[in-house]
């Protein structure tokens, strides 16, 4: 679950992220990743739990499906609903989806007190967010063009009037290149290619679900 297939763009984040700040000598440190999947989510909250092993508490939560299909947090034991709701809820805010968060509290000997508790994870969760860097996802299909060497530099202009950045290029007998397009244009850039150099360049469809990240502008 919470990789299915979208239709619409939606907002994630682009990179992992993260805040720091005292509150009455507790120490909280808040990351963000985006993940795909809940295994993705579950990944990044293990190697946050291995980065801060030290710290008392590793509270998190996370949003992950195109339709919120899964939603989760946990208090890890602090008090019921002063922590992990304030997390998922920052990312339900944010209108963020595909993404994890985990706090790490490095308790200081001073209480905070259950309101004192709520304001500082949503203060952690909401830190965090606003130094992430967002992305729009936007549902693609993985495409791998196959060609002799004399059609590389015509096939690579090709490309880039297109606007298509290729993940990855092989060069064995022949030049293979490996990209994403947005599935609304799909369409039209397989009938470009298989017109491009009169059919010397192959076509071959490898992810009909694959998705791009283009960087999004805040409040643009």
């Amino acid at each position: 679950m919470g990789d299915k297939t979208f239709s619409e763009p939606f907002l994630t984040l682009a990179s992992t992220a993260e805040y720091e700040f005292t509150e009455k000598k507790s120490r909280f440190i808040a990351l963000a990743s985006p993940a795909q999947n809940e295994g993705a989510a579950l990944g990044f909250l293990a190697r946050a739990r291995a980065q801060h092993k030290g710290a008392d508490h590793h509270v998190y939560a996370y949003q992950i499906g195109a339709q919120d299909e899964i939603q989760r947090s946990n208090d890890d034991g602090e008090p019921a609903n002063t922590a992990g709701r304030m997390l998922l809820q920052a990312i339900r805010n944010a209108g963020l989806k595909n993404t994890a968060l985990v706090v790490a509290r490095y308790f200081g000997g001073v209480l905070l007190g259950m309101g004192g508790l709520t304001r500082a994870y949503a203060k952690a969760a909401a830190g965090v967010l606003a130094a992430a860097e967002q992305a729009e996802q936007i549902p693609a299909a993985g495409f791998q063009l196959t060609f002799a060497y004399p059609l590389l530099r015509e096939t690579e202009n090709f490309l880039r009037q297109e606007g298509i950045a290729c993940d990855e290029k092989i060069f064995a007998a022949e030049v293979a290149l490996f990209c994403r397009v947005s599935k609304a244009a799909a369409g039209d850039f397989q009938a470009k290619i298989e017109d491009l150099a009169q059919g010397g360049v192959n076509i071959l469809l490898l992810t009909p679900d694959a998705v791009l990240l283009k960087p999004w502008i805040k409040n643009r």
